[in-house]
């Protein structure tokens, strides 16, 4: 079954491909390539401005399916170098770009930070921000968004904000916050590039957001929506939730104060954003069909459940075990979950591991000694700490023990992928380049 499941996550990385996603829009590349022709013909530009996970291969891909001619200009910023993994935040410099791009393209790429801005963040949506200035009503913008934006592309409202400022702001959110609604609410009230300012900023443009979901439902959320409106569900104050998680103490005072000053909403009806189109090439739930796709290929019943978003490992994973074994039926059943769980990590650990293999942590003891096999995987490929998820079975727990590995020991420690590792059921793979949120599957066999 161990091969199926890597085989199973292997298929998906494919079925989620950069061509297929974008030879799914046929209308939309349509419709930008006659913009990008009219602006030619007007002597007006077309500029480009791609961030995130995904924005080397957003942009590759957008220049492989459009018809775009004439001169883009245009700015990359992504945590990820060309065909290889994310940089380290001790080494971040601005790179020419060497990707394959059309000769009549001009574009720089920068590889920024992730999860938490550095230098390269501020100085590319600096850039990004003169790129976009000064814009002509005939002039074409196109954004590629996608998730990691938010800490690759960063620019504070106030010159008081440092760089130390941002980042120790940024670890406070991830640290303390439930969920990502209320950090990109402090996010978007002290940045001059989230919340819809940097699409202000290219008004009266044409322009056009191409996004890749790392969210729930709300878009807006993406990289804290560079180019989209303020959302409407954000309906807690910013000061609620300083308040909520005690972070008066702890934020900068030079955010503190930004946090206290009034700064302007972006709204849906802004007549700013009249000229702007979104639009989102996949999503989590893509993900999760395309997962229930293949396993009914491999003849198994399979169902999508994704009600464990948001909730803790620990309680997540005794529910779908529940749900599992509760069905009755002669074929292998398979619950497909997707969205984000929650694995808090104790100040004290020192461990390894992210919430997939956090969770498949909390199945071993379950599914010992039964016929259920799990799989968790972080579509960027990135679970915590450099491997993808995990596999375990119903031999696992049984392996540990031979091998001398005490799972309540691994968990104190936040180590799940420690523990994985050890029996060789850690899923390494490389960086996927995009970012779907997670899946998993679960099957009774």
């Amino acid at each position: 079954m161990r091969q199926t499941i890597l085989k199973l996550f292997d298929d998906l990385l494919r079925s989620v491909s950069f061509d297929r996603l974008f030879a799914k829009q046929p209308d939309l590349l349509e419709e930008i390539s006659k913009r990008h022709a009219f602006a030619e013909a007007n002597n007006c530009q077309t500029r480009l401005v791609a961030i995130g996970k995904s924005a080397n291969d957003m942009t590759m891909q957008l220049a492989n399916s459009c018809h775009l001619p004439g001169h883009v200009s245009g700015i990359i910023v992504t945590p990820y170098r060309p065909g290889a993994g994310p940089a380290t935040q001790a080494f971040n410099p601005s790179i020419p770009s060497t990707l394959p791009f059309p000769p009549n393209w001009e574009l720089k790429l920068h590889v920024s930070g992730h999860p938490l801005p550095n230098q390269v963040s501020l100085e590319a949506a600096e850039e990004a921000l003169k790129l976009v200035s000064n814009s002509q009503e005939h002039d074409l913008t196109i954004f590629l968004i996608s998730g990691g934006a938010s800490a690759a592309f960063e620019l504070p409202v106030s010159p008081d904000i440092t760089l130390g400022d941002l980042q120790k702001t940024y670890q406070l959110l991830i640290l303390k916050c439930q969920n990502i609604d209320e950090i990109n609410s402090v996010r978007m009230a002290i940045s001059r590039v989230k919340a819809g300012r940097l699409a202000v900023a290219a008004y009266p443009s044409q322009q056009f957001t191409l996004l890749i979901s790392d969210v729930e439902n709300e878009l807006a959320a993406i990289g804290s929506g560079p180019t989209m409106y303020f959302p409407d569900n954000h309906s807690e104050s910013v000061q609620d939730i300083v308040d909520k998680y005690q972070l008066r103490e702890l934020l900068p005072k030079s955010v503190l104060n930004s946090l206290d000053s009034e700064h302007e909403r972006i709204f849906k009806d802004d007549p700013r954003l009249s000229n702007s189109q979104w639009h989102c090439l996949a999503s989590n739930l893509d993900l999760l069909e395309n997962l229930q796709h293949l396993c009914r290929q491999l003849g198994w019943e399979a169902v999508i459940d994704t009600s464990c978003d948001h909730m803790p490992v620990e309680e997540s994973a005794p529910r779908l075990i529940e749900k599992l074994e509760s069905h009755q039926g002669q074929t292998p059943f398979a619950i497909i979950s997707g969205g984000e769980m929650v694995s808090r990590f104790s100040e004290q650990a020192t461990g390894q591991g992210g919430r997939n293999s956090a969770f498949v942590m909390e199945t071993v003891e379950l599914i010992a000694g039964k016929r259920i096999a799990v799989g968790s995987w972080a579509s960027d490929g990135r679970d915590g700490s450099g491997q993808g998820g995990a596999y375990a079975d119903s031999d696992s727990l049984r392996r540990g023990i031979e091998l001398g590995l005490n799972l309540s020991e691994f968990r104190d420690n936040c180590d799940s992928f420690g523990y994985f590792n050890h029996l060789n059921d850690a899923l390494i793979c490389e960086p996927t380049h995009h970012n779907l949120r997670d899946a998993r599957v679960l099957v009774k066999y």
